[in-house]
């Protein structure tokens, strides 16, 4: 899956281009500025999580945060729902079948996913954490079914 990652966090927009290859196995993310020059790889497997900055400098964000809003957003609903209960918060699904919603203990809105249906942005991603507060608007750009 190859995606565009927009985020909007204390009033600054950071873009770049997340490519994603998920197997049975494992999980790897790879973040690529918009020029194609690396800036981080992370993997996920069996043996845990591994994260490599591939860029000489520091990024602006953690690339954790990108693999943990994919979790939220294309795990399956059960699976997270129940991390999300061990950690004392609720998932709620969405009238769309694409949009969840994280509650605390207080039942107060943490996190929200919503799929755009109409308007200039339709088929867009979007994830905003209320709690930071910071958002996501994710455009995929190509997707492969693996056979």
């Amino acid at each position: 899956m190859s995606q565009v990652v927009a985020s909007k966090y204390q009033g600054k927009t950071y873009s770049l281009r997340v490519e994603v290859e998920v197997s049975p196995e494992q999980l790897v993310m790879v973040g690529v500025s918009h020029i194609g020059v690396p800036l981080f790889q992370l993997e996920l497997d069996g043996a845990g999580l591994r994260t490599k900055a591939l860029k000489g400098e520091a990024l602006p964000f953690d690339p954790r945060y990108i693999l943990s809003d994919f979790q939220l957003a294309y795990w399956p609903f059960e699976l997270v729902e129940k991390d999300l209960a061990q950690r004392g918060y609720i998932l709620v699904r969405g009238l769309q079948a694409t949009s969840r919603y994280i509650y605390d203990a207080d039942h107060d809105l943490v996190a929200s996913v919503e799929v755009l249906r109409a308007g200039a942005r339709a088929g867009y991603m979007v994830i905003v954490h209320h709690d930071l507060p910071y958002e996501l608007l994710i455009q995929t750009l190509d997707r492969t079914e693996g056979t």
